[in-house]
């Protein structure tokens, strides 16, 4: 009996073991349309976790059938709730990141001012939260940390209210006419730019793209539900013009031709260089120096300046995209 039970408790030890094991580290085969991001959000890794395990060297393009490995995920420091603070970035257009990482996704953009509380820190980084729920990491020397929540909870908690409440329902009814005119009134004016029967390619693509005018911005998003920059303009593509753009800005600037800032037509794709070195945003041109994109930093599908302000200093150039 002793022996039976020695051996059992081995057996038992190694099948915990075992166990253990596969969940600390799994084999999964890339599928189309999966990236690294996707894959990171889906297993709970950060991305720079998955490209150092399977030695990537661009981690932009993956190839169907492609087997990968999946690292165990890396559990922060997380602060107990009773000792979460308050913090306020103290820069402008500071940048929130999928993982705390300087190279990696965008989630947000938040300018000097903005509240947000932090939950967790890895190493140089701080795991913060916002008012809308949307967690992300921030360099831990752009946030100004501040008192504890429980201290400033009672203070705070009537403005909670008032911020999360719902809006009366003609508010609400307000809001939507409000998008539904701007979306006509952009409507309106690309066709004054390229003509209701405009037959090209580019031309049907800006009438395409203006209808999603005011669609909310969500990270990793390619459908009506809500787009990212590069899911904005891959979607549009593939459902107008049945072209398969990859869901990447950097891997988007790799197709089509180059083209000149004075020789872009409606339908071209313009790139920016934002929050790192390279294409890491893109929209559609639709004429007159203007541009539609899923902004992060307003949170939302719509136009903007190729000649001001933020745009203007971060033009990287233009492709062509044809079939």
């Amino acid at each position: 009996m002793r022996g039976w039970l020695t051996v059992g408790s081995i057996a038992f030890a190694c099948s915990v073991f075992c166990i253990a094991g596969a969940l600390a580290q799994r084999t999964v085969v890339v599928k189309e349309n999966d990236t690294v991001w996707s894959l990171a959000r889906r297993y709970g890794v950060l991305p720079q976790d998955i490209v150092t395990a399977n030695r990537l060297r661009n981690a932009d393009s993956l190839h169907p059938g492609t087997r990968l490995r999946i690292p165990a995920p890396v559990t922060p420091q997380v602060v107990p709730a009773t000792m979460q603070r308050r913090g306020v970035i103290n820069r402008d257009r500071v940048c929130v990141r999928y993982a705390p990482n300087r190279t990696d996704r965008s989630v947000t953009l938040l300018d000097k001012g903005h509240s947000v509380t932090v939950t967790a820190r890895r190493g140089d980084w701080l795991q913060v939260r916002l008012s809308n729920g949307t967690t992300g990491w921030v360099r831990a020397d752009l946030v100004t940390v501040q008192g504890t929540l429980a201290a400033q909870a009672p203070r705070s908690a009537p403005k909670q209210v008032a911020r999360r409440s719902e809006p009366p329902k003609p508010q609400k009814s307000q809001s939507h006419r409000a998008i539904a005119l701007r979306r006509f009134r952009m409507e309106a004016s690309v066709a004054q730019q390229t003509g209701e029967e405009g037959g090209s390619l580019g031309e049907a693509i800006v009438r395409t793209a203006s209808r999603y005018q005011g669609v909310r911005y969500r990270w990793g998003g390619s459908s009506r539900s809500g787009f990212d920059c590069s899911g904005f303009t891959r979607y549009i593509y593939r459902h107008k013009a049945g072209i398969d753009l990859p869901h990447s800005a950097s891997a988007q600037f790799r197709q089509g031709t180059p083209v000149s800032r004075e020789d872009l037509r409606p339908g071209d794709l313009v790139f920016f260089q934002t929050y790192r070195r390279g294409a890491s945003h893109v929209g559609i041109y639709i004429g007159n120096g203007k541009f539609i994109h899923a902004s992060s930093a307003r949170g939302r599908v719509r136009v903007d300046s190729l000649d001001e302000g933020y745009y203007r200093q971060r033009y990287l150039g233009a492709r062509r995209i044809t079939k």
